[in-house]
């Protein structure tokens, strides 16, 4: 075997020359694997790329990769297992992460080559978990017997927009119609709340629901008509109805209007108005006073036929009913008070408003209250021959899991 003189320290054998002489230029080469992403945290939604370099692979080599730490339907593109393709030396895929709007905490996605030459990881943030995601009305988180709610609470109309909502999502709600007016003249009826109504587990999905708040009914100054009744709110496909106005002292006029619950009638006997089941009750039947608004969870209370003194027992506004959904109890749609002489009938729990008093029978000529805006509280008969109260507003109140 002849081997190759040097004459200079730069001319001096490698290892890998002596063995190429002695073996007939057989020396093995030697391969590498390297691989690197282009994102160390992606969210979920997001695009990234795994580069796979190598040397000493041929063009169109096919090298074996497994991704674990994550599931399958957690690709949108891409798959879990695969190959690299080799070209110059490197070889590169693409990958994409669903945004599958399930609740699975942060994930660590790792790409392995199969051969056990190398490894790249990369940190999956859960960015589409499992909440409905909403915009409208004024909005405040809480939580309630250790669950958190997101709460939406409209004061005024709205929409309630739902850009996602996964299957199955459902909301709760509260529904709170505007109260009617009080009845205009002497001892008039007070006005019947707003209709109240409560959803749970109500179907919900993308799009904008609309939400309507109602008025009030306006004040009344004229004891020829009847108390003007209060306006629907409405959430989405749910309704509930105004408060029907109180009766007023003309005898053509006396009767409470029917509503979500009915108004009271005045002096000289006038028919009370009906509630609707389920979101109210009737009012009270008019005496010699005015008979009270009903409330969400009571009637209103009948006046007094007493004449010495001259009626002192007046139709109080019925109860309202109290929810608990924006995280603490609050009482809504209470009835408004009846109006009479030296005395008035009380407004209802929940936003009702006290009855008026005369100054003609030894009372002091208080005015009616009104109906507390955004309860859906009936205003206030009056008890002398000026205006029934208006009635309050009512509310839309919508929460769902977060």
């Amino acid at each position: 075997m002849t081997y190759p003189t040097t004459n200079s320290a730069s001319d001096i054998w490698s290892l890998r020359d002596v063995y190429k002489a002695v073996a007939g230029n057989n020396w093995p080469e030697i391969i590498s694997y390297s691989l690197s992403s282009s994102a160390t945290t992606v969210d979920e939604g997001d695009t990234f790329t795994v580069t796979l370099n190598t040397t000493s692979l041929a063009d169109g080599t096919s090298v074996p990769y497994t991704i674990t730490g994550i599931d399958s339907t957690d690709l949108s593109s891409g798959s879990i297992t695969g190959n690299f393709t080799i070209t110059g030396g490197t070889g590169t895929l693409s990958f994409t992460l669903s945004e599958d709007q399930t609740t699975e905490g942060t994930e660590t996605l790792t790409l392995s080559l199969d051969n056990g030459k190398d490894s790249v990881s990369v940190t999956v943030n859960d960015t589409s978990e499992d909440v409905i995601v909403a915009t409208g009305g004024t909005v405040t988180d809480t939580t309630i017997g250790g669950v958190d709610y997101r709460i939406h609470t409209f004061t005024s109309s709205g929409t309630f927009d739902v850009s996602s909502a996964p299957a199955g999502s459902t909301v709760d709600a509260l529904v709170v119609a505007g109260g009617g007016g009080g009845g205009a003249g002497s001892f008039a009826g007070g006005g019947g709340a707003g209709g109240f109504r409560t959803v749970t587990n109500f179907a919900i999905t993308t799009g904008s629901k609309t939400v309507t708040v109602g008025n009030g009914g306006g004040r009344n100054t004229d004891s020829g008509i009847q108390g003007s009744s209060g306006s629907d709110s409405v959430f989405h496909t749910i309704t509930s109805v105004g408060g029907g106005g109180g009766g007023s002292r003309a005898s053509f006029a006396d009767s409470g209007r029917n509503g979500g619950s009915g108004g009271g009638g005045s002096r000289e006997y006038g028919s009370p108005g009906s509630g609707i089941t389920g979101q109210g009750n009737n009012g009270g039947s008019g005496a010699e006073s005015g008979g009270g608004g009903g409330g969400a969870s009571q009637s209103g209370g009948n006046g007094s036929n007493a004449t010495n003194p001259f009626p002192n027992t007046v139709g109080f506004g019925g109860d309202g009913q109290s929810s608990s959904i924006s995280g603490s109890s609050v009482t809504y749609a209470g009835g408004g008070g009846g109006g009479g002489g030296e005395s008035s009938g009380a407004g209802g729990t929940g936003g009702g408003g006290v009855g008026g008093t005369s100054n003609s029978y030894g009372g002091t000529g208080n005015a009616p209250g009104d109906g507390v805006p955004n309860t859906g509280g009936g205003g206030g008969g009056h008890g002398e021959k000026t205006y029934g109260a208006s009635g309050g507003s009512g509310i839309v109140i919508i929460r769902y899991l977060i």
